[in-house]
């Protein structure tokens, strides 16, 4: 699905469609080497970011010598809005206590936080470059996302919007279906922020509610993931098609592959310490 989407975001440009059908009527297929490599310029930042997330998740398991299922995570398919949902490390052996918990549940999404923002803005900077380069083919081949996927999140909805329209709401306000056309790294860095939001969700054993294990205790965690599993089918029927997508696909893929809570510390009597 991460070559899905990533294909898929240059649908929308009609310089990059042409570019390819003109080519392949003349029989000449170097268009197609070099779109490959517009493809892999977001492949290889979603997969770095994805692997930050998961070095998080091993510098603690070494650390506090937490056994997990394997150095490659399961992914999580994902068939709409975004490559994936995320990645899927099972723990085998028992955390020494909530505090251990803690600590893995949490450096995972916060490196992967921290890259998304890096290519985010990385890429937003290219773009601008792009946009105000002499060259007419800087700008003109860059893929898009619709405005209704820039509205999905509205930590990296705002930030593109300030730094494009200095914060006023202009691009988050246009017509949902406009493509807006950014760099591949900042497309990557975008939907990095999606991903590791989703896996901060409080089910099951997601990062989200290792996190609300720890801190509510496990019949504490059973509310909370139950009130956010309701929550979630409730408000995808009440939601724009994009929100509603990505909800329901959240709310699926929870269901089937980390439904289940996590195994027990041992210790579970006193809460994290921060």
């Amino acid at each position: 699905t991460i070559l899905l989407f990533c294909v898929g975001v240059y649908g929308g440009n009609q310089d990059v469609l042409n570019r390819l059908t003109d080519a392949s009527s003349l029989g000449d297929f170097s268009a197609l080497d070099w779109f490959n490599g517009k493809v892999g310029q977001m492949v290889l930042p979603i997969i770095v970011i994805l692997l930050s997330h998961e070095f998080g998740h091993y510098v603690i398991a070494k650390k506090e010598k937490i056994e997990t299922t394997s150095l490659i995570p399961t992914l999580l398919p994902c068939f709409g809005n975004l490559p994936l949902l995320g990645t899927l490390t099972r723990i085998k052996s028992s955390p020494k206590n909530f505090t251990s918990l803690f600590d893995f549940a949490l450096a995972g999404p916060l490196m992967g936080f921290l890259s998304s923002l890096i290519f985010l803005g990385t890429g937003l900077l290219a773009t601008k470059a792009a946009m105000d380069s002499d060259a007419s083919s800087a700008a003109q081949y860059l893929p898009a996302l619709p405005v209704s996927v820039l509205n999905l999140s509205t930590l990296g909805g705002s930030i593109i919007d300030y730094f494009f329209a200095g914060g006023d709401g202009y691009i988050t306000a246009m017509d949902p279906t406009t493509p807006f056309p950014l760099h591949p790294f900042a497309i990557a860095g975008y939907v990095g922020l999606l991903i590791n939001a989703a896996d901060m969700l409080p089910l099951g054993a997601t990062d989200g509610g290792r996190l609300s294990m720890t801190i509510f205790g496990r019949r504490g965690h059973s509310l909370i993931g139950g009130l956010t599993w309701f929550s979630l089918l409730v408000t995808s029927f009440t939601l724009e098609d994009q929100q509603a997508s990505l909800l329901i696909t959240a709310w699926a893929t929870n269901n089937i592959f980390q439904n289940d809570m996590e195994i027990p510390c041992r210790d579970e009597s006193d809460n994290p310490s921060l």
